[in-house]
């Protein structure tokens, strides 16, 4: 296949880590240079500067391959791109919009631009079918762990005594549940005297809960590798992935995802649990790994495999053949 112009929106900076949204598209991008394709991704920050921006007006009139991750965010670029020559068009879509005034904006905006799209990806099954009540089908490839994160080289059963949560949005995203992160701090640490770290972006304080703030990604590897676990309590159908507690499990660190999470519907039973009975399913976690690590940590590595770094090669190939071929996953009025 010969070398391509990729065009990449997103509405958020990738210069820095940004949860799932972030990690995908640098790895894409890295996949894309790696197989010899030249990439620009135009963030949020370009948005209003596109009209007046002459290199971005021409990225969106060159690129071979437009691919919008939400695009309802980048209406801008996603107006520029659409009105240029007959492009290839590819929507990642991540996650459900979070009020009704947005849905239905939203809703209104699919119908200008994903009738338009050669290739529409989303992460989870629900997410297929939100995008299947609107007469639009979706490819579903799981997010992946990058191969950064990787078991530690010493013997990965030997833990130290805290339990990580992993964020990278502020306070104001309640879906987190930071709340909950409090009580299950001090339960850590009454029962097991163990300390819950959370690592992320540092503008609230919460009770029995260590705050390390951002932290570099050999930092954050260290992190995931000596865990007792990680946890993840999410609220509602808003998280769209967890992309922390795949990087977790590829560092053969046992996770506890709350059923609200899209990581979910991939995960064995044991990782997951119903919010209401969280806190009783994560102290028999704590238990077993303090008394017989290696099955639990072990069964960890393995569900690990679901979310390797071929879910990243199959997405670009996925994205590169809808530049020669229609793959129909996204055509059709709605």
């Amino acid at each position: 296949m010969s070398s391509m112009k990729i065009a990449q929106y997103i509405d958020i900076p990738v210069t820095r880590r940004a949860g799932g949204v972030g990690t995908y598209i640098k790895s894409l991008t890295r996949e894309f240079v790696r197989l010899g394709h030249d990439v620009v991704i135009i963030d949020g920050f370009n948005r209003p500067k596109l009209f007046s921006n002459r290199h971005l007006v021409k990225v969106c009139k060159s690129a071979n391959i437009h691919h919008f991750h939400e695009p309802s965010s980048a209406l801008l670029t996603s107006y520029i791109a659409t009105i240029s020559k007959p492009i290839n068009i590819v929507i990642t879509f991540h996650a459900p919009v979070s009020s009704r005034p947005l849905e239905s904006f939203y809703s209104l905006f699919m119908r200008l631009l994903y009738r338009k799209a050669h290739l529409i990806l989303t992460t989870t099954k629900r997410n297929a079918e939100y995008l299947k009540q609107k007469k639009i089908r979706a490819c579903i490839i799981p997010l992946w762990a990058d191969e950064f994160f990787k078991p530690a080289d010493s013997n990965r059963y030997l833990r130290e005594p805290y339990v990580l949560s992993v964020c990278a949005v502020d306070k104001f995203h309640r879906y987190k549940n930071y709340r909950m992160l409090s009580k299950l701090g001090k339960i850590l640490k009454e029962k097991f005297n163990v300390t819950l770290i959370h690592v992320g972006v540092h503008d609230f304080d919460l009770p029995w809960v260590n705050h390390y703030g951002p932290v570099d990604r050999q930092t954050l590897r260290y992190l995931y590798q000596k865990a007792l676990a990680l946890i993840l309590p999410s609220i509602g159908p808003y998280e769209g992935f967890g992309i922390v507690a795949a990087e977790a499990l590829a560092c053969a660190t046992p996770v506890l995802v709350s059923d609200g999470c899209g990581i979910s519907e991939f995960l064995d039973s044991y990782f997951v649990s119903p919010l209401l009975n969280f806190e009783k399913k994560l102290c028999l976690m704590v238990k077993d790994l303090f008394s017989n690590p290696h099955p639990l940590i072990d069964k960890a590595y393995r569900e690990s495999l679901k979310f390797s770094y071929e879910n990243c090669r199959k997405t670009v190939k996925l994205i590169l053949s809808s530049a020669n071929h229609d793959l129909g996953y996204g055509k059709g009025k709605l």
